[in-house]
C-alpha cells in the first residue's frame, strides 16, 4: 500500500494566488471603468434629451454592476485570507497607500478608500433617482421605474454593508482556523490510506 502525496511547491503557489489576486484586481478596475462609462453616458443622453427613462435605468446597472464588484472582492479576499494564514505574509489587500499610512499609525484610511468606492455605487444612482423624481410625468413606466430605482439604491445598500471586506476576512479566518484545527485533531493512526 502506497499512500499518493502531490507535493506542492509553496513558491509557485505564492505566485499563482497573488497572479489571482492580480487579476481580480485588474478586473474590478475594469468593471468601475465600464460602469462609470455606461452612467455618463446614460447621463449625458438623458439630461441633454430630456429623456428621463434613461436617468431612471441607471440605479438596476449600477446595481448589476456592484453584485459583480462585490461577488469579484468576495473571492479575492478568500484567496487573501488563504494565503495570509498559509503563509504568513500579512495583509495582501491592502494597498501601498494603505501601508504606508498605516506604518504612520494612522488606521482610518482603508475606509476612506472603502468609502470611496461605495460612495461611486451609492451616490450615482441617487442622483438619478433624484432627476428622475424632480422630472417625472406619472407615467406606469416611470412609476415602476422609480420603484426599481429605490430597490436598486437599497440593495446596493444592503451589498455594501453585508459584504463588508473586513467582516468576510473575519468569518474566512475562522473558517481556516477552524479546518487547521480538525486537521491538526486528526492523527496519522486515524487516517486510512489510499491504495493505488
Amino acid at each position: 500500500m502506497k499512500v499518493a502525496k502531490i507535493a506542492i511547491n509553496p513558491e509557485k503557489e505564492y505566485e499563482a494566488l497573488r497572479l489571482e489576486i492580480i487579476k481580480r484586481l485588474e478586473f474590478q478596475q475594469s468593471i468601475l471603468n465600464i460602469k462609470l462609462t455606461i452612467v455618463a453616458a446614460f447621463f449625458g443622453f438623458g439630461l441633454n434629451n430630456k429623456n428621463n427613462l434613461l436617468i431612471l435605468v441607471i440605479p438596476p446597472f449600477v446595481l448589476l454592476f456592484a453584485i459583480i464588484w462585490k461577488s469579484n472582492n468576495y473571492y479575492r479576499t478568500k484567496v487573501s485570507c488563504y494565503m495570509d494564514k498559509k503563509f504568513e505574509t500579512g495583509d495582501l489587500l491592502s494597498t501601498a497607500t494603505h501601508n504606508y499610512w498605516q506604518r504612520k499609525g494612522i488606521k482610518w484610511s482603508e475606509g476612506f478608500l472603502s468609502l470611496g468606492v461605495t460612495g461611486l455605487y451609492l451616490i450615482l444612482p441617487s442622483i438619478a433617482l433624484f432627476i428622475g423624481i424632480v422630472n417625472t410625468d406619472h407615467s406606469l413606466v416611470e412609476t415602476v421605474l422609480l420603484f426599481i430605482d429605490c430597490l436598486s439604491i437599497v440593495l446596493i445598500a444592503f451589498i455594501f454593508i453585508f459584504f463588508n471586506t473586513v467582516r468576510m476576512r473575519r468569518q474566512f479566518f475562522a473558517q481556516l482556523d477552524a479546518l487547521l484545527a480538525a486537521k491538526a485533531s486528526q492523527s496519522p493512526k486515524n487516517t486510512a490510506p489510499v491504495k493505488t
